[in-house]
């Protein structure tokens, strides 16, 4: 007689999810990490060409892998309904919006990078070099495209330690061949290093999916079955929403940067080293989120709706707890951590005086990024969106620049605008988290009567 099987309670499910995401995440980082430092070591000017090069690829970048939220959403639910055989057709729409999107930004890139930087009025040479960098990095947007859908269906399949695997591969090959082409070409071959571990993941990752246990039972390279009323719409959508809160994001902060230049070299050099502290300490606070709207998404499928509350309930504690960890920890450690970006003395005790505020914005940037990506997979993917706009775009960009410049608070300013539009985007999303949740009681005790 055989024992039964225990069902895996939400916490396990969670840490299971978010901390293969998490590294996942970690590892990109890394890469970038990787290239700077062996760019920053070649040349100083080489470092400026990088650093534009990526700041023009970056936002492609996000915009392409908000597009494709919607394959893991959906791949989640029709898994919690019980229908693998669905997940193939998802993947497949999301392998061409990937090839489309990718090429279409790429050549964007490729062709526009140097008019771009020129009427961003950077120097001639250094927006010549930049642009050719630049226009290296727009042939691996396809290939990372390709490789985040396999990704996002791996996570929607709740396999993402196949993810982490294939970045850990490419932080091999970026490495590798970085330290080949950088001495002779500089931030040109970084970006040929990046080209590289970008066709490695595409590859590993889509031999992995193809190839895995189990797989046939997907449909992955099989005819579709019937498609669900509605789906080809909510995948195009919940991509579209993401894609623009993430450009929407990423253009406030690049504004923000543009400001901090304007208050002065220090003030930019000190936001700066903030900024990346903040960008990897949200890296598993991401892996949370993206773990939580899995779980979401697999139980509204399943029709388990409470199920869906407490993987949210566990998601948002442990976001809160995270963000609380990570706040206390800069502050403690903020004078060895500013020494790890910069040997000037000045600079680092000035960013360090900042990280305590940074902290304090962190707490809610965590949890309000968790909050959206499940409100996404509950089936509402653009309020995040127009609360990021508000949040970020109207408040954040114009407020910075109110208190880093006329009164004059540089980065301190810079940083304080952070957190007050955190805050912001964090209440208004938790206050329609919580108008859902009581919109669902209701709708339950209604129907029992």
């Amino acid at each position: 007689m055989s024992a039964a099987v225990r069902p895996v309670s939400i916490p396990v499910q969670l840490a299971r999810l978010a901390l293969p995401v998490a590294g996942t995440n970690a590892l990109v980082m890394g890469m970038g990490l990787v290239d700077t430092i062996l760019v920053g070591n070649h040349s100083t000017s080489e470092l400026a060409e990088l650093a534009l090069a990526w700041s023009l690829n970056s936002t492609a970048l996000v915009a392409t892998i908000g597009l494709l939220m919607g394959v893991q959403v959906l791949t989640a639910r029709r898994m919690g309904e019980g229908r693998p055989q669905a997940v193939g057709a998802i993947w497949r729409r999301g392998i061409v919006t990937a090839l489309v999107v990718g090429a279409v930004l790429g050549a964007v890139l490729h062709f526009g990078a140097l008019w771009a930087l020129e009427h961003l009025g950077q120097n001639a040479d250094l927006a010549r070099g930049a642009a050719a960098t630049a226009a290296i990095l727009a042939f691996s947007l396809a290939p990372n495209a390709v490789y985040q859908t396999c990704a996002k269906t791996l996570e929607g399949l709740s396999r993402p330690r196949a993810a982490l695997a294939v970045m850990a591969g490419a932080n091999v090959v970026n490495l590798a061949v970085g330290l080949w082409l950088v001495p002779l070409y500089g931030a040109e071959g970084a970006a040929w290093a990046t080209l590289a571990a970008r066709i490695f993941m595409m590859g590993a990752a889509a031999g992995w999916l193809l190839t895995m246990p189990g797989a046939a039972a997907f449909g992955f390279l099989s005819p579709a079955p019937p498609v669900a009323d509605g789906e080809v719409a909510e995948q195009l959508s919940i991509g579209a929403a993401t894609a623009g809160s993430r450009v929407l994001e990423a253009g406030a902060f690049n504004a923000l940067t543009i400001i901090g230049g304007a208050a002065g070299s220090a003030e930019v050099a000190a936001f700066t080293i903030c900024l990346n502290v903040l960008a990897t300490g949200f890296m598993p606070a991401l892996g949370v989120a993206s773990a939580s709207a899995v779980l979401v998404s697999g139980a509204r499928g399943a029709g388990k709706p409470e199920e869906g509350w407490r993987a949210i309930r566990w998601g948002l504690g442990t976001s809160l707890i995270y963000g609380l960890l990570f706040a206390v920890l800069v502050t403690l450690a903020a004078q060895p951590t500013a020494a790890l970006f910069s040997a000037d003395p000045v600079l680092v005790t000035a960013a360090a005086a900042l990280f305590w505020l940074l902290g304090v914005a962190a707490l809610a940037d965590f949890a309000q990024v968790l909050v959206a990506d499940v409100l996404r997979a509950m089936g509402q993917p653009w309020f995040a969106t127009v609360s990021h706009l508000v949040s970020y775009v109207c408040i954040m960009a114009p407020l910075g620049w109110y208190l880093a410049l006329p009164l004059g608070r540089g980065a301190q300013g810079l940083v304080e605008a952070i957190g007050i539009a955190s805050f912001v985007s964090f209440g208004v999303l938790l206050a329609r988290l919580i108008f859902t949740a009581r919109g669902r009681a209701k709708a339950l005790i209604h129907d029992r009567a």
